[in-house]
């Protein structure tokens, strides 16, 4: 197919490959061994690639295309020994390495399809608000005909998956469930959008307790309110920092640092202390020394923090942070900096030190504000006292009540409502949560939220259907604290990553969010083909795929489980990377594509 280049068979003669395996080990010096170059190489030549009788083909072939084909033709070449490697997983993980490249979303076209004729997968789910995708899917079933005004709805940093390729998705899902034996649905699992799904347990409540609509959307104004308001948590929250000179290297101890800290109504978040060293300029140096302390025990009246650091030597000064995210007030007070018997003196005082600005301020909600308290104090002088926005405990509040109005109005007309609509509606005041607490950092792990919707949407949305989900890389792969990591520790072998590479070509992506408003357009962005580009999940992918892709001058699939099944404890897999020879932790299958290009906006 035009602008596909198919690689060179691996059933050329073992001199390429060997020639291209030098090449990889010389020009991307993977390897960590002291072993020479030379050496290496010789050995590499002398390795057979595979074992006997294992052809590399089993797990690495070429990309034939990633635009759809809708033919109903027989199944590509490429799309059999894609459906072969993902064998009976129920859930499948489609990871983007990077948002807003064209060609991923055809090919996540492309791909469903394929799998929808031949594997029987109905679902397609992606990185959407979850109360959106149930709108998108009434009109995949036919049961509304406003495409343009749905798709016009989206919330603005998702805007990178309502593109043309979306709109073309979900006219081929409603023709083809115009005559399939089995219907196909398109879902979200994000939760971005609080008020899409407050507004859906509204409409559900009105049809069984038009009282109770009225209740929940009471106690939801404050939470809406807050959380239309900003889009990213406040990851910064307040921080005050001071900043200490350090005596010379030969006349310095340990350092010891300690403030006394109290709080009110603090129900969540984080307060504690901080100390680094910094070199001359500014940057930080050498480890960290921090100390927190749980909301519960701030609740119970002053407390010391202390901790110690030793600076390096290079250190000129150290650092002295304290720090409030969550809810509620807190002071501190009564400062100390000891080194040996020596007190170090800082550049200021507590209550005058310079306060850290938030990340994002055009994208967050959360506000702090920070007071001189001359009568919660523990010594002479006043004691910094700081507030987050009030605003925050009513939305928290409001949450609660909601649900409970919901939870009494469902057990009151349990005979009449439907067990799924019940629980459609328990699932929506989940995601108004979600997205309430993200914003506020009750909860900041997001990709919690995103597994947990996916789990729902698997086992109680669609339980016997067969799920492709799109995603980020870096949440669809089975990494540790992300959403891959919990599907895979969920589903077992029922999981699997595809994770698709941009080698070079150019996507859209967002503005800097430090100076970005809230419907900025986005930039055209480049892939560099020398360097990992921002926001991919490449260290989570074996060198050996990424570097292969780039030899070979094509687009690739590359089954990365097999690869490791097949030629663990080869020599140049072990010199490349010991770790890489095992089982993958991360995506099993890898998608290398060359010369994306940006997704098309609606216009």
């Amino acid at each position: 197919m035009p602008g596909y280049a198919l690689a060179v068979s691996f059933r050329a003669t073992y001199l390429f490959l060997a020639g291209c395996l030098a090449l990889l080990l010389v020009g991307c010096a993977f390897s960590r061994s002291p072993v020479p170059v030379a050496t290496r190489e010789f050995e590499v030549s002398r390795v057979p690639l595979a074992e006997p009788g294992v052809g590399l083909d089993a797990f690495f072939v070429p990309l034939l295309a990633t635009e759809p084909d809708l033919s109903g033709a027989d199944r590509p070449a490429d799309l059999q020994a894609l459906g072969r490697w993902l064998g009976e997983a129920r859930v499948v993980g489609l990871g983007e390495s990077l948002h807003g490249v064209h060609d991923f979303h055809r090919f996540g076209h492309r791909l469903f399809a394929d799998l929808a004729r031949h594997a029987d997968f109905s679902v397609y789910a992606l990185e959407l608000d979850q109360a959106h995708g149930d709108l998108l899917d009434q009109f995949v079933q036919g049961e509304r005909d406003d495409l343009d005004a749905l798709l016009a709805g989206f919330y603005w940093t998702t805007q990178i998956f309502y593109d043309e390729a979306l709109r073309d998705l979900l006219l081929w899902m409603r023709h083809h469930n115009s005559s399939a034996a089995r219907r196909v649905h398109v879902a979200g699992f994000d939760l971005k959008q609080p008020e899409l799904a407050a507004k859906a347990i509204a409409d559900g409540l009105r049809k069984i307790d038009g009282a109770a609509a009225k209740q929940v959307e009471l106690a939801y104004a404050p939470a809406l309110a807050l959380a239309s308001l900003g889009m990213v948590p406040n990851v910064s929250g307040f921080t005050a920092e001071i900043r200490v000179p350090l005596p010379p290297a030969e006349e310095r101890d340990t350092v010891r640092v300690g403030v006394w800290v109290r709080g009110r109504e603090v129900r969540f978040g984080k307060v504690g202390l901080l100390v680094e060293g910094a070199v001359q300029g500014g940057a930080a140096v050498g480890d960290k020394s921090s100390e927190e302390i749980s909301p519960e025990v701030l609740s119970a009246g002053w407390r010391q923090v202390v901790v110690q650091l030793d600076p390096p030597p290079e250190a000129v000064e150290i650092w002295i942070s304290v720090y409030h995210r969550g809810n509620g007030t807190v002071w501190f007070d009564d400062l100390f900096i000891q080194m040996g018997d020596r007190k170090l003196v800082p550049d200021t005082d507590l209550i005058e030190a310079e306060t850290t600005p938030l990340l994002f301020p055009a994208l967050q909600v959360q506000d702090y504000k920070s007071f001189s308290d001359a009568i919660e104090n523990l010594g002479s002088g006043p004691a910094l006292r700081v507030e987050c926005d009030p605003a925050t405990d009513r939305a928290l509040d409001g949450l609660a009540r909601a649900e409970h109005s919901l939870n009494r109005a469902l057990l009151a007309h349990a005979e009449t409502v439907l067990l799924a609509e019940a629980a459609r509606l328990v699932q929506m005041a989940r995601l108004v949560r979600q997205a309430v607490e993200w914003r506020l950092l009750v909860e900041p792990n997001r990709d919690v939220f995103l597994a947990k919707n996916l789990e729902w949407l698997a086992k109680q949305g669609f339980p016997d259907a067969r799920l492709l989900a799109i995603a980020h890389a870096s949440h669809s792969e089975r990494s540790p604290a992300k959403m891959g990591g919990f599907l895979a520790a969920t589903f077992g072998d029922d999981y699997a990553t595809v994770s698709m590479l941009a080698l070079t070509g150019h996507y859209r992506g967002l503005p800097n969010p430090r100076n970005a408003e809230i419907h900025a357009p986005l930039e055209i962005l480049t892939v560099e083909d020398t360097a990992v580009p921002r926001r991919t999940s490449w260290p989570n992918v074996p060198p050996l795929a990424r570097a292969l892709g780039k030899l070979r001058g094509g687009n690739l699939l590359f089954d990365l489980r097999g690869a490791a099944e097949t030629m663990a404890g080869r020599q140049f897999l072990a010199a490349i990377e010991p770790s890489d020879a095992k089982a993958n932790d991360h995506a099993d299958i890898a998608v290398l594509v060359r010369d994306v290009t940006p997704i098309h906006p609606i216009p």
